[in-house]
């Protein structure tokens, strides 16, 4: 009988070759825990496939966000450098390519505010109404862009609506004087100046203790007086 090489190759079966008992004793894991991870090799094998597969997964994920978010911000950028019509292509485009970023988010602005100023009232009012219901109340943007909407709905002459957005932006801290003013401003274009002079006297007394040469609390002061000398 030929005697056998050590370099020759044995036939192993297949369910043997996953099998590490040298690593899982290296480890000095619990037997109980070693003779689990022996008879549940193909499964164990099958969840660190599908764990390694989802890191990688997500970290492409990552970095596809990251460089859609630069050469969103880059689109921005540039388009806010152009001049006349070509400006409101090139942030209309921003828009339609990059949805969903914070550039295309400030690129919708930028269009309300050209909007506003050019009179085109109505559409400036769907812009910001959409941009708002797409950053949610929590965002820093929401009085900015309720504000935006407050002024032109002022400018089409409907009163009622600024009046209702000009109050939610009172009651956000920190623009309280802003929406006040706004307020009152509108009920004096109404004709109700004694509840323009209620709010203007109400907002001032928040005043108290400021220095009198505060610009705000100037203004409010003279538009009391104005006010009064109509009455």
């Amino acid at each position: 009988m030929a005697k056998e090489s050590p370099f020759e190759k044995k036939f192993v079966e297949e369910s043997e070759k996953s099998d590490l008992p040298g690593v899982l004793d290296q480890l000095s894991l619990p037997p109980a825990l070693v003779e689990f991870a022996r008879a549940n090799q193909r499964a164990i094998k099958t969840i660190v496939i599908a764990v390694a597969v989802v890191v990688v997964a997500w970290s492409l994920f990552d970095a596809y966000r990251a460089n859609r978010l630069q050469k969103s911000d880059s689109a921005l950028y540039a388009g806010l450098q152009v001049a006349g019509d070509e400006k409101s292509g090139a942030l209309e485009k921003v828009v339609a390519d990059y949805a969903g970023t914070p550039a295309s988010t400030w690129a919708q602005l930028e269009l309300g505010h050209a909007e506003l100023n050019d009179g085109k009232f109505a559409q400036a009012v769907e812009r910001y109404t959409s941009v708002r219901e797409s950053v949610g109340k929590k965002s820093p943007l929401y009085p900015l862009i309720t504000y935006g909407i407050a002024r032109a709905l002022e400018a089409q002459k409907e009163y009622a609506g600024a009046l209702a957005e000009y109050e939610v932006v009172k009651g956000i801290e920190g623009f309280e004087s802003i929406g006040t003013l706004g307020m009152a401003k509108i009920h004096e274009i109404e004709g109700r100046k004694k509840k323009a002079l209620e709010i203007y006297e109400q907002h001032l007394s928040s005043f108290e203790g400021e220095q009198q040469n505060n610009p705000d609390k100037i203004l409010i002061e003279e538009k009391i007086a104005r006010i009064r000398a109509t009455m």
